[in-house]
């Protein structure tokens, strides 16, 4: 049985990007995760895509995926309702990305 849960992720977003990607975590500490995304940063397009990015990539609604703060900022704090282990196993990954491991 899955136990969802808020989950609050710090990302760094950089919009009008090449291309739609997470880049991985700016620290071993993993507090902060580096995203890219192609649309640009007018009428809430760039935090739209950052939103639409995360919930396909945690396999959850987009309606899981809140912005608490940052809404104009590159720096955000977003909630994430999600199950606690497969957003474990989704941020190693991610850490395994970051190291070529």
């Amino acid at each position: 049985m899955l136990s969802c849960a808020a989950i609050t992720l710090a990302v760094k977003l950089a919009p009008r990007s090449a291309a739609d990607a997470i880049i991985g975590w700016s620290s071993p500490e993993r507090d902060e995760l580096k995203v890219r995304v192609t649309a640009a940063p007018a009428d809430g397009k760039a935090n739209a895509a950052l939103i639409k990015l995360l919930a396909h990539e945690l396999g959850v609604a987009k309606s899981a995926v809140t912005l608490v703060r940052g809404g104009s900022a590159r720096h955000k704090l977003l909630s994430i309702e999600v199950d606690r282990t497969v957003f474990a196993a989704w941020a190693q990954k991610i850490a395994v990305l970051d190291t070529g491991e």
